[in-house]
C-alpha cells in the first residue's frame, strides 16, 4: 500500500488547534471546501466506528468513517468508505505534534523550511512571468530528444498556439526539416511558423541554439531564443 506523508507549521497553540480540528463532525468549521456533515444514525462524533457524512462545496458527497481518537496523542484516523475520488483501502492520520525542547530544533528548521520554500516559489513564479512577457520567443528543450519544458508566449504565436510541453521538437514541429538544433551556439535564419496552406509567413526569424549545461558540464538540453523583424521586399 502505497503511503503518502505531509506537514505544515501553524503558528498557534497545538490545544487550540486540536479543540478546533477534534471533532469529527466539525469540518465545515475550519475546511473551506465542506459545505455541511452529519454523523449517521446519530453516535456522537468522538465514538469509535461512527460514520461522517459531509458533502463538498461541489456538491460531491463523501463518507467516512472513525478509528481511531485520542486527546492525549492529538491524532485522529479515518477510512474513506465513499468518494468520487478512485480510492480504495484508504486510510489518513491527523497528527498534531506541538513543539517541546526536544524538538525545538526541528521545529524551527521546519518553520525555516517553509519560510524559504514560500519565498522560492514566489521567485520562481516571478521569473516564469518574466520568461513568458520576454518580447522574443524562447523554449527550453530538455535531452537528447529535445524536449520542450517551457515555452513563452511569443513562442506559441510563432508556432500556431500548438501543443508542445513534453513533446520532442519533431513530434510536435514535423514539418521542421534537417537533424535537431544542428546550428547550437551561433545565429541561424529560420522559417518555423507556417500558414494553414503551408507556407512560411512573411517574417524573417533570426534564432539561436544554446547548449544548457549541468553542475559537470554535461549537456542536458538547449535553450532556442530569437525575434522576428518583417522581411524586406523590393518594390
Amino acid at each position: 500500500m502505497a503511503r503518502v506523508y505531509t506537514s505544515s507549521v501553524i503558528n498557534a497553540a497545538a490545544a487550540r488547534v486540536w479543540e478546533r480540528v477534534r471533532g469529527f463532525n466539525d469540518l465545515p468549521r475550519w475546511h473551506p471546501l465542506i459545505r455541511d456533515s452529519r454523523i449517521e444514525d446519530a453516535l456522537p462524533a468522538d465514538k469509535v466506528g461512527c460514520i461522517r457524512n459531509f458533502n463538498l462545496q461541489n456538491g460531491d458527497n463523501i463518507r467516512e468513517q472513525l478509528l481511531g481518537l485520542s486527546d492525549y496523542d492529538m491524532f485522529c484516523t479515518y477510512s474513506i468508505l465513499i468518494s468520487p475520488m478512485p480510492l480504495e483501502d484508504y486510510i489518513a492520520t491527523l497528527r498534531l505534534t506541538p513543539p517541546s525542547d526536544s524538538n525545538a530544533e526541528n521545529f524551527n528548521r521546519a518553520q525555516m523550511h517553509e519560510a524559504l520554500s514560500r519565498i522560492l516559489n514566489n521567485e520562481r513564479e516571478h521569473l516564469r512571468s518574466l520568461f513568458n512577457q520576454a518580447p522574443g520567443f524562447v523554449a527550453v528543450l530538455m535531452g537528447p530528444k529535445h524536449v520542450f519544458e517551457m515555452v513563452n508566449e511569443a513562442y506559441y504565436q510563432l508556432v500556431g498556439h500548438r501543443e508542445l510541453i513534453g513533446k520532442a521538437v519533431w513530434e510536435a514541429l514535423p514539418e521542421v526539416a534537417g537533424p535537431p538544433l544542428r546550428h547550437v551556439g551561433r545565429r541561424v535564419a529560420v522559417e518555423e511558423a507556417r500558414a494553414a496552406d503551408g507556407q512560411p509567413h512573411g517574417d524573417h526569424r533570426r534564432r539561436r541554439d544554446q547548449p544548457r549545461r549541468s553542475s559537470h558540464d554535461a549537456t542536458v538540453g538547449h535553450t532556442t531564443s530569437g525575434a522576428c523583424r518583417p522581411r524586406m521586399r523590393s518594390m
